[in-house]
C-alpha cells in the first residue's frame, strides 16, 4: 500500500477514536438521540386527553389545570331529561356526571366535535369534569324577543343600560376576586319609572344582570336574566314588591315584601363559584297581620333546611290580646335539601 494511503488511514483513525472519547457516554437504559434537521416552525395541533390518562383530575386537564386555565361559561342545550357527561371523548365513555337543559358548564377546550368541561353532577352535587359533544352546548339561552339583549362589553355601568330602560338598583362587590370593582344590577323599562296602575304589560319586566372587570379598564356582562326579579303587580295589595339587593363577598341576595293582612318575604342568595353563579340559599316567610306564620330556610351547601311555624289558633289568641306575643315558633323541622341550582336552572323554574 503506498506510504500516503496508510497516513491517511491512520489519521482517520485517530480523529474517530477522539470524537468517541469526547461523546459523553448514555447512562442505562437511555435512548440515543439522533441528530435532526429543525422541524417546521408550526403551531402543534391540540390534542385531547388518550385513553391512558383520562380526565378525571385537573392536573390531567388538556389545558392543564382547569382552576387556572381560560375558560368560556357555555350552556347545555339538548331535549329531554339531561346530558351524560363522559369520562373520555367517545360516546360509550363511562359517564362521570349528568347535567340539565339551561345547566351552566365552563369549556376549557374544543377539538373537532368534542369539548372538555367541568360542571356540577345534578346527580351528586359535586363539580366534575369530562367531555359532551358539541352539538350540545350553546353560549346564550333563548330569550323573550321583548327584552333586549344587553352590550357584551362597556366602560361603564351606564353602557349596559339599553335605550328604554333606565338602572334601578344596583350593588358593588368584587364577585370573580380579581380586586376590581363588579356590579350586579336590576334595570327596569322607563315606561315604569313614574308610572300608575293599571301597568302596561310590556313594561312590567325587570332585567336582573352582572358585569365584571375585564382586566382593561372597563367591564365583560357576565349574565342577565328576566324572571328573577318580581315584576311591580306582583305585591297585592301592598304594591311593588321590590326590595333593593344586598351582597357580601361573591354573593349577591334578591329580596322582595308583599302581601295584605297576610304578608309574604322571599329572599334569594347567589354565589359565585368558578365562573358560574349558584343559588345557595332561600328565605321564605309569612305574617297574618304582623305574626310570623312560617319561615322555610334552605341552605344548598349545606344540603339542610328548617321549617317554621305557628298555628291559626296561636295567632288569632294573640290577635285577641289573650296571650303574649311568644318568642320563635310552635314547631320546627329540619329536612333535607338537594344540591345548589345554577341561576339559570333558577330561574327556568320561576312560573312568571
Amino acid at each position: 500500500m503506498p506510504k500516503k494511503c496508510c497516513l491517511a488511514i491512520l489519521l482517520l483513525l485517530t480523529l474517530t477514536l477522539a470524537a468517541c472519547k469526547a461523546a459523553p457516554s448514555p447512562t442505562p437504559g437511555e435512548a440515543l438521540t439522533p441528530v435532526l434537521s429543525a422541524a417546521p416552525d408550526v403551531s402543534p395541533t391540540p390534542t385531547l386527553v388518550s385513553e391512558e390518562t383520562p380526565a378525571t383530575t385537573p392536573q390531567d386537564a388538556p389545558s392543564g389545570n382547569p382552576e387556572q386555565a381560560d375558560y368560556e361559561t357555555m350552556y347545555v342545550k339538548v331535549g329531554g331529561t339531561g346530558l351524560n357527561v363522559r369520562e373520555k371523548p367517545e360516546e360509550n365513555a363511562a359517564q362521570v356526571a349528568f347535567v340539565y337543559p339551561d345547566d351552566a358548564v365552563c369549556v376549557y377546550e374544543v377539538k373537532d366535535e368534542w369539548a372538555y368541561i367541568s360542571c356540577t353532577d345534578r346527580e351528586g352535587g359535586e363539580t366534575k369534569k369530562g367531555y359532551v359533544k358539541t352539538q350540545y352546548l350553546v353560549s346564550e339561552l333563548p330569550r323573550d324577543a321583548s327584552v333586549p339583549a344587553l352590550p357584551k362589553n362597556g366602560a361603564k355601568l351606564a353602557d349596559f343600560v339599553p335605550k328604554g330602560w333606565y338602572l334601578l338598583d344596583s350593588v358593588e362587590l368584587d364577585f370573580n376576586a380579581d380586586g376590581k370593582t363588579d356590579y350586579v344590577g336590576v334595570l327596569a323599562h322607563s315606561g315604569m319609572k313614574d308610572a300608575e296602575p293599571p301597568y302596561d304589560d310590556k313594561t312590567l319586566t325587570r332585567i336582573l344582570f352582572a358585569v365584571k372587570s375585564d382586566g382593561n379598564k372597563g367591564y365583560a356582562l357576565d349574565f342577565q336574566d328576566d324572571r328573577l326579579i318580581r315584576t311591580a303587580i306582583e305585591g297585592g295589595a301592598f304594591g311593588d314588591p321590590y326590595e333593593p339587593l344586598t351582597c357580601k363577598d361573591n354573593t349577591f341576595t334578591t329580596n322582595a315584601y308583599g302581601g295584605s293582612a297576610w304578608k309574604w318575604s322571599d329572599a334569594y342568595t347567589y354565589r359565585y363559584i368558578k365562573g358560574i353563579w349558584y343559588m345557595v340559599r332561600s328565605e321564605e316567610t309569612s305574617a297574618w297581620m304582623g305574626f310570623p306564620m312560617s319561615e322555610e330556610i334552605k341552605d344548598y351547601e349545606a344540603r339542610a333546611g328548617t321549617k317554621s311555624a305557628n298555628s291559626q289558633e296561636l295567632a288569632d289568641d294573640v290577635m285577641e290580646d289573650k296571650i303574649p306575643i311568644p318568642d320563635g315558633y310552635e314547631t320546627t323541622e329540619d329536612f333535607e335539601v338537594g344540591p345548589p341550582l345554577t341561576l339559570q336552572e333558577f330561574s327556568k323554574r320561576q312560573d312568571r
